[in-house]
């Protein structure tokens, strides 16, 4: 490089050549004739692959400088797409220097055409050591973001599943005790320790289903379903529950909203209760109301619009961005007065994030909160049958025999006693082996099948069952304190008619034992999803 001179007191450079910029620019140059030899190379390039320029222009080829590999992936992939195209962008290829060792480059080649010269290819790359350790690193880390995230939802499915194991027998054993003569007081008591046990549910339920979404286990269905039914279940779920309050709810459907849709009843039900819940545990008085309206139509779409408004105590407008974060809630003092766990509404987001849509708050401190957000589904075309349920007989189950398979003494007891108060004949064993003996001997209508026993556990025990040669197969129902959809194609596989989540109240136990009890005739050979037994 020319040296600097002096003009007066400012000091002048002259203009580098192109040849000084092209040695020793940051990044390596080469340029290859149709034969793949080297004709020319830049000096960075030199130094990195520690060669001298007499040992590489018109010595070697650019194949020589890749790895078995490369050559033959630059002679079947880049050359041909080169002489096609013309240029070739981003390619990631290690090159080999002289001593054998390699590094990682990051490489952009061009056809160069001359009236006077023959056609020749430029290559320009840079060295990327750094940046592929840097990606190493990144991938790295984020493998262990997803164990640590599949660990903790493994970690806390296990956790709900031994918390909701002895409060099965804690709320059953509640809700028997509920039944007896009880002072004033005692039914204070029973009545405070089942609602501390369903707090109890509430969390495992809420910390289960936040693991679940945080390691994308959670995925959407598409099923039809009947927006009346969902809403007339929503109803009757909050009916006492408002009575007790004294609080009017109320669900209003417009009448252009169209009824027979396609999605997933099962998340949607999720976020209203979710909704629903909260608006009636912040309201002392007034109203809760679900409005349901049509926002548009277009064919088989339409886009729905669900409004939950209460007259509630009100949320701070600094703290209305806030409730959507876990464990978040308005106030301490909230927490303290109304308890929870400050998930719903954060898994309520996430499941409508799964639907490209967002819930938005408004509310005035003392006045009330109106939670809205929109949902695109399907409009299923063909027309359902309405079933009508018929009403429930008390004497319906008498004629019917169950048999209740499980290796907890106090599940035993417990369920025993319901079916007692129903006089309804039943017999129990304590594992999957008594059970396949059991149906051989004697004639069953339905089977309580716990899924967790030593021995023979449930599934091998339904499956036993269904391979059997029996004058008439039973229903069966697993019993498990386990989520139903971690196994549900288990049991599908296994052959059972229905599953129920441990704990479960006695209403709704009476309920679906008697909805399975009428069709006892033609049980079906598959598993079919039916409301859980859950709290």
């Amino acid at each position: 490089m020319s040296e600097p001179y002096y003009k007066g007191t400012q000091v002048l450079f002259p203009d580098e050549t192109a040849e000084e910029l092209f040695d020793n620019a940051p990044c390596g140059y080469i340029s290859f004739l149709e034969d793949g030899r080297i004709i020319k190379m830049n000096q960075t390039l030199l130094n990195w692959l520690d060669y001298e320029i007499g040992e590489v222009e018109n010595q070697i080829r650019i194949q020589d400088l890749l790895k078995i590999g490369g050559q033959i992936y630059f002679e079947t992939h880049i050359f041909p797409l080169l002489k096609l195209q013309g240029f070739i962008k981003e390619i990631n290829l290690d090159l080999v220097r002289k001593d054998g060792r390699t590094f990682p480059t990051l490489l952009n080649v061009v056809q160069v055409k001359s009236l006077n010269l023959p056609v020749f290819y430029r290559i320009s790359l840079f060295e990327i050591s750094g940046r592929k350790g840097f990606e190493r690193e990144l991938i790295d880390a984020k493998n262990k973001a997803v164990s640590l995230i599949q660990n903790k939802a493994e970690f806390l499915s296990t956790i709900s599943h031994e918390i909701r194991t002895p409060l099965s027998a804690i709320m059953g054993l509640v809700n028997l005790f509920q039944k007896t003569d009880l002072s004033p007081i005692q039914k204070e008591y029973a009545h405070l320790l089942l609602q501390t046990s369903e707090n109890l549910i509430e969390l495992a339920n809420n910390l289960l289903d936040m693991s679940k979404i945080e390691a994308e286990k959670v995925t959407l269905e598409e099923k039809i379903f009947s927006l009346s039914h969902l809403t007339e279940t929503l109803n009757q779920t909050f009916y006492l529950k408002c009575q007790e309050k004294n609080i009017k709810f109320s669900i209003k459907v417009e009448t252009d909203v169209p009824d027979n849709l396609i999605g997933d009843p099962v998340k949607l039900s999720q976020i209203l209760i979710n909704l629903v819940a909260n608006a009636i545990k912040f309201t002392e008085k007034g109203f809760v109301t679900l409005k349901i309206s049509l926002l548009s139509k277009n064919k088989n779409k339409a886009i729905l619009k669900f409004k939950v408004t209460d007259t509630g105590m009100g949320i701070p407008l600094d703290k209305q961005d806030t409730i959507f974060l876990a464990f978040s809630q308005a106030s301490y003092d909230v927490n303290q007065r109304f308890g929870g766990t400050g998930l719903g509404l954060t898994i309520s987001q996430r499941i409508l994030e799964m639907h490209n849509s967002k819930m938005t708050v408004k509310s005035e401190v003392g006045k009330g909160s109106e939670f809205s957000f929109d949902i695109e589904f399907e409009v299923n075309l063909l027309k359902l049958e309405k079933k009508v349920p018929e009403p429930l007989n008390p004497y319906l189950m008498h004629s019917k025999r169950i048999l209740i398979v499980d290796d907890s003494k106090i599940n035993v007891f417990v369920l025993s006693k319901f079916l007692e108060t129903w006089n309804v004949s039943f017999e129990a064993v304590e594992d999957g082996n008594q059970a396949v003996e059991a149906v051989q001997e004697n004639i069953y209508d339905l089977i309580l099948m716990d899924l967790n026993m030593p021995i023979m556990d449930g599934y091998e025990a339904s499956r036993t069952i269904r391979q059997l040669d029996l004058v008439k197969q039973p229903i069966i129902i697993a019993l498990s304190a386990m989520n139903k959809e971690d196994i549900s194609e288990k049991l599908q596989n296994s052959g059972f008619n229905g599953f129920a989540q441990k704990p479960f109240r006695p209403d709704e136990l009476f309920q679906n034992l008697s909805e399975h009890l009428c069709n006892v005739a033609s049980p079906k050979s598959e598993y079919s999803e039916i409301q859980s037994f859950s709290s």
